[in-house]
C-alpha cells in the first residue's frame, strides 16, 4: 500500500515540461530533405462525438455568421476544461455592484477560455522542437502541433477580438516555427503558402521579408538544378 500511495504522490509532482526558446532560424548550411507532414483539418460542420470509443471530444462556437469546430483529444479537453472552470467561478463573483475592472477580468476570462488552446498549442510545439535531435519523433510531433495551431487560428483570431486586455494579434509561433521548418527542408513552396496565410490573418511578423526570401532561395535553387 505505501509503496501504491508513493507512487502516485510522485506521478502528482511530476514537474511540466519547461518551454523552449524562440523558432531557430535556418542556417546557410542547412541540407534539404523531404518534409514530413502530418495534416491537421478542421471539419467544416460540427463533429459529432464519436461513437466508436474514441477520445476525441469537438469543440463547436458559434456566433452569428462565425461557425467553428475542431476535435480535441483528452489533454486538449482538459486545458479548455481548465480555464472554462475559472471563467464560470469568476461568474459566480460578479454582482450587480461589481466594478469596471471585475467586469473587465470577466471579459478577459471569457475570451481566455477559448486563447487557451493557442497557447498550449504553442507550448507542446517548442517543448517537441527543442528535443528534435535527441527522440527520433520528436520533429513529427512539433510539426504536428505546429499545424494544430494553425488549424485552431480561425478561433485563436475570434478569442483575441472578444479579450478587452488585447492589442492584437501577436506572433504566431506554429506559422513561423513550421515556416522555418519547410526551409530548412527545402519545401520553399510551401513555407511561403504558410507566410502568406499568416500574413493575410493578421498575425505580426516579418511575413513579407520571409516571403521575399524564400521566392530568392527557391529560385536560386531551381536555377541551380
Amino acid at each position: 500500500m505505501f509503496r501504491k500511495l508513493l507512487t502516485k504522490a510522485r506521478s502528482l509532482f511530476k514537474p511540466s515540461p519547461s518551454p523552449a526558446p524562440e523558432p531557430v532560424e535556418p542556417s546557410q548550411k542547412s541540407t534539404s530533405s523531404r518534409a514530413v507532414t502530418v495534416k491537421t483539418t478542421v471539419p467544416e460542420s460540427p463533429v459529432e462525438p464519436s461513437e466508436n470509443g474514441t477520445d476525441e471530444i469537438p469543440l463547436r462556437y458559434t456566433e452569428g455568421d462565425f461557425i467553428f469546430t475542431m476535435p480535441l483529444e483528452e489533454e486538449e479537453r482538459l486545458v479548455l476544461h481548465e480555464a472554462r472552470k475559472k471563467y464560470e467561478e469568476a461568474k459566480l463573483r460578479i454582482r450587480d455592484d461589481s466594478s469596471a475592472w471585475e467586469m473587465n477580468q470577466l471579459k478577459h476570462l471569457k475570451a481566455m477560455q477559448y486563447w487557451c488552446l493557442q497557447i498550449y498549442y504553442r507550448d507542446r510545439a517548442q517543448y517537441f522542437y527543442k528535443r528534435r535531435e535527441e527522440e527520433p519523433e520528436a520533429l513529427e510531433m512539433a510539426i504536428r502541433y505546429c499545424e494544430k495551431q494553425i488549424a485552431y487560428a480561425p478561433m485563436a483570431i475570434r478569442a483575441n477580438q472578444m479579450n478587452p486586455q488585447s492589442k492584437g494579434l501577436p506572433q504566431h509561433y506554429g506559422y513561423k516555427q513550421l515556416a522555418i521548418i519547410y526551409e530548412k527542408q527545402g519545401c520553399f513552396n510551401e513555407a511561403i503558402r504558410l507566410c502568406k496565410q499568416a500574413l493575410e490573418e493578421g498575425w505580426k511578423g516579418d511575413w513579407e521579408t520571409r516571403i521575399r526570401r524564400l521566392r530568392q532561395k527557391r529560385d536560386k535553387a531551381s536555377s541551380n538544378s
